[in-house]
């Protein structure tokens, strides 16, 4: 395995300290994890990306509950589903004609308890 295929996985591993990261990798490699953290902000700087999420949370969901739920048309809602998927932070899948999508990764509720935290109701 590669240096930059070792801090890629570690970079994977949350229990891995951002110290010993920063010590090992190169420029580059640093540009390409503030391009992969910016790709993921931006995913989350959306109204309705977020209220997706947050329905989400609870568990895998059909395109066609999102939308009830939401109570927009199928085009707003796939669209905002696919700029997720495209983030990593959500995954589908097939059931004959229905589409599911579900949280790709438990940290995905981290993320929002972050965000929460930071930005409370007012």
């Amino acid at each position: 395995m590669s240096k930059k295929e070792d801090i890629k996985s570690l970079q994977q591993q949350s229990a891995v300290p951002l110290a010993w990261i920063t010590d090992h990798e190169s420029a580059a490699q640093r540009d390409t994890r503030y391009a992969a953290y910016a790709v993921i902000l931006r995913s989350c700087a959306h109204t309705l990306r977020l209220r997706l999420l947050e329905l989400l949370e609870g568990g895998e969901m059909s395109v066609g509950g999102l939308e009830d739920q939401l109570e927009l048309d199928q085009p707003i809602v796939s669209q905002q589903l696919a700029r997720l998927r495209a983030a990593g932070l959500v995954t589908s899948r097939r059931d004959g004609k229905a589409v599911f999508y579900r949280l790709a990764d438990e940290r995905v509720l981290d993320l929002l308890s972050i965000l929460r935290q930071l930005a409370p109701p007012k």
